[in-house]
């Protein structure tokens, strides 16, 4: 497994979907994938690590955990603010699954302390969520050994 699908396997154990793309094609997967969900951007700068003879990946994500803000998820009407950060909320407390799922396991670890950030009100789609700016690496790559 490469590092992308060990990223989705963490985001499926803790039952959310997985929307891997850059942002303008998220955009238009959200439109017919069940949410909530997780949309993942990969930073194009991915390094392969040498840790003592085992090849490792390493890269850049952000992760936005998000759900719908309009009808037929909530309501019918404007949502209130209090409506948007019960919404935030429960997507911060899917966040924090996740990072504990992956400090439990033994595929992935984080490099560097999580940046976290509320969003809501992007994309077409009009969700909310909350986003992980985090730099994940693989625990075990592949050996250089023959």
């Amino acid at each position: 497994m490469n590092l992308i699908e060990k990223v989705e396997s963490a985001v499926n154990a803790i039952g959310l979907k997985f929307i891997y793309f850059d942002l303008l094609r998220a955009n238009n997967q959200l439109n017919i994938t069940e949410i909530p969900c997780v949309v993942c951007i990969r930073n194009p700068n991915t390094q392969l690590i040498n840790a003592q003879g085992n090849y490792c990946e390493q890269s850049d994500f952000l992760l936005i955990f998000c759900d719908k803000m309009q009808a037929g998820k909530h309501s019918n009407f404007q949502l209130t603010s209090q409506e948007v950060e019960k919404i935030i909320e429960g997507m911060k407390n899917k966040a924090v699954e996740f990072i504990r799922h992956v400090q439990t396991g033994h595929e992935l670890m984080f490099l560097t302390s999580t940046r976290a950030q509320k969003k809501y009100e992007f994309l077409d789609l009009n969700v909310a969520g909350y986003g992980l700016d985090c730099t994940i690496r693989e625990r075990v790559g592949v050996c250089n050994k023959i």
